[in-house]
């Protein structure tokens, strides 16, 4: 039988298999080849299509690409739209754009809208991770401080020294955000703690509510801060189809 014939042919070609660190792309070719008559041998003799050819093909929808050159030139039309107020809130636009000059550098030339989607919502992650923090560590620093004055020295240097750390932290996010005027604040933040660690020096309860109402102020401009880079990354979504 022509089955028979041709499944007995294939052993040769397996055999060369087995040993992977001999075998050769034109080995595998050879396997793959010889299994194709095996399944037509089959199909004829029988008179039933191989199970591959009876499920239906996926049908893959092709993304539609843009120029990446064109993207450029919107984006920088919209970021003179903005003028400065829009920049001072956000400047997502400059980002993007200096992502995208990365990708053509290494020989990008289109991008499609999910491509350009993904980089988006990499900022618009970043901005949130930020924002998650920055809501659950400062108002921590600002009752740290409120009782402060209930520490003896001895016990208030581990809460400090505690604070400095993620202080340490959040600094790297707003750095990785961008976000210049809260890495300002933090910096200022972190070198009066340090301070106040080093010099054991005791805070008038009016400082304290000076530097409570400058953390919860920081904190509300930051929330608009992310609000506005949420507007923006919407607006720039619009610009390419399907982003």
């Amino acid at each position: 039988m022509d089955v028979e014939r041709a499944a007995f042919a294939l052993l040769p070609f397996i055999d060369t298999l087995k040993d992977r660190t001999t075998a050769s792309q034109e080995d595998y070719d050879a396997v793959r080849k010889q299994f194709e008559i095996v399944t037509a041998s089959v199909a004829t003799a029988t008179g039933l299509m191989a199970v591959a050819e009876l499920r239906p093909k996926a049908v893959v929808q092709e993304q539609p690409e843009s120029d990446l050159l064109s993207l450029l030139n919107a984006l920088r039309a919209f970021q003179e739209q903005e003028g400065p107020s829009g920049r001072s809130a956000r400047g997502l636009v400059g980002q993007v754009m200096q992502r995208l000059e990365q990708g053509a550098r290494q020989g990008m030339t289109t991008i499609s809208g999910c491509e350009f989607k993904k980089i988006l919502s990499d900022f618009r992650d970043i901005d949130e991770q930020l924002l998650v923090l920055i809501r659950a560590q400062l108002p921590n620093v600002a009752q740290t401080l409120h009782h402060l004055d209930s520490y003896g020295n001895s016990d208030a240097d581990p809460v400090l020294n505690a604070c400095v750390q993620e202080i340490e932290r959040l600094q790297s996010c707003a750095r990785q955000a961008n976000a210049a005027s809260l890495v300002t604040f933090l910096t200022g933040l972190h070198s009066f703690l340090s301070l106040i660690i080093q010099h054991r020096l005791v805070l008038a309860p009016r400082r304290v509510a000076a530097v409570e109402a400058r953390i919860r102020s920081v904190l509300t401009a930051f929330e608009g801060w992310c609000v506005a880079g949420q507007g923006e990354c919407d607006a720039m979504s619009r610009l390419l189809p399907a982003a």
